[in-house]
């Protein structure tokens, strides 16, 4: 898997979660992330998101994004969070 490549796409996913109206983003607290399979340079690869509080106040929340895709002996696992204030 393409690691720059695979952090541009990243970004795209958090951006595109951040833009989602909050009550979406508190609805999606403790459920499971959801997965979608995207390609990369024609090979699969699985995105997932999810969202956790980042503070007690419930003011502000993390947005993960992991990537996971092959590579020559197995599978990579990229990941970045972006953290929002509702």
């Amino acid at each position: 898997m393409d690691q720059a490549h695979a952090y541009m796409m990243l970004e795209s996913a958090l951006q595109r979660a951040s833009d989602t109206p909050p009550e979406q983003l508190i609805a999606r607290i403790g459920s499971p992330g959801s997965a979608e399979t995207i390609f990369m340079n024609k090979q699969p690869a699985e995105l997932e998101i999810s969202v956790e509080w980042q503070d007690q106040a419930k003011r502000t929340v993390r947005i993960f994004a992991e990537l996971f895709g092959p590579n020559t002996v197995g599978f990579d696992r990229c990941s970045e969070s972006l953290v929002i204030q509702l």
